[in-house]
């Protein structure tokens, strides 16, 4: 709690609070301007946290461990071995995992994931169909 607020009884809290809310009911459109250019001035910043954020609730890897794998693999996909950034769409490699051990298997491509996550779950049809032609 700041410390405008350690020595204020109950009651100027209170009022206090009622006094900002006030304020920021008034100043809405002011408040949300200010917001969305401090969001584009950091704008990498707020990428990077969430990117952070999403590795780790998904994967259970950080972004050093996604480096570290990007580095292993030189910047290429897995299987394909196209380049990292798929040229000028500047896309990222994507996590390759077991769904149903969600072991982190490495970086994969869009397309190779694509197809990897279809063969996965169709491998017995398509093993099935390739024997019988």
């Amino acid at each position: 709690m700041p410390t405008l607020y350690k020595n204020m009884t109950p009651e100027q809290k209170a009022k206090c609070h009622a006094r900002k809310k006030a304020w920021a009911l008034k100043n809405r459109d002011k408040i949300i301007a200010y917001k969305n250019k401090h969001y584009h001035e950091n704008r990498d910043k707020y990428l990077a946290i969430e990117r952070e954020r999403q590795y780790l609730k998904l994967y259970g890897i950080t972004t050093a461990d996604f480096e570290a794998m990007l580095a292993k693999q030189k910047g290429k996909c897995a299987i394909c071995g196209t380049e990292r950034a798929a040229a000028k769409r500047r896309q990222m490699l994507c996590v390759d995992h077991c769904h149903a051990t969600g072991r982190v298997r490495g970086l994969l491509c869009v397309r190779c994931n694509g197809h990897l996550g279809w063969f996965e779950k169709l491998s017995s049809a398509i093993t099935d169909y390739l024997q019988d032609a």
